[in-house]
């Protein structure tokens, strides 16, 4: 695989994630937790999501399992990142993992086996599991920050 594909790949990742961490950054703290419907997720919620996202698809290009999380797992993840800071802090770090994992990958077509029993392919993980997954999230954010009334385009 050549460098340029995988500076490319490098790109996407960065570039999408640092669009998700700007506009995570952008929701006051005291609006943090807020909902617009009890059904409907919080920021924190979304933001918990798309960096357990990030840290459970890194090992996969990896040609590793995603790190196993039951219901304690999760509860301590979710007390560890309870702010946007903590969160920014996690995607970061495992932006970087996920740089390296790239720098590592023979090829795109490496297979990776998703936790619910689907195989994908390394590109699959990085251009659906890492880019699109994060930027539908990063528009349910952008959605409300528009709910609290910032009008401002934070893309």
């Amino acid at each position: 695989m050549s460098k340029e594909l995988k500076a490319l790949a490098k790109s996407f990742i960065n570039d999408v994630a640092d669009e998700f961490i700007k506009l995570v950054m952008t929701v006051p703290a005291d609006k943090w937790t807020w909902k617009p419907e009890p059904t409907a997720s919080s920021a924190q919620e979304i933001a918990w999501h798309v960096a357990l996202a990030f840290y459970s698809m890194t090992p996969l290009l990896r040609g590793e399992k995603t790190p196993a999380m039951d219901k304690r797992a999760t509860q301590q993840f979710k007390e560890r990142y309870a702010t946007a800071q903590a969160v920014q802090e996690l995607i970061h770090k495992t932006l970087r993992e996920t740089q390296e994992a790239i720098d590592r990958l023979q090829s795109f077509e490496q297979p990776c086996s998703m936790a619910w029993g689907e195989t994908w392919t390394a590109q699959k993980v990085l251009f659906r599991g890492f880019g699109e997954h994060t930027a539908y999230h990063s528009g349910q954010i952008a959605y409300i920050q528009r709910l609290l009334g910032d009008t401002q385009d934070h893309f």
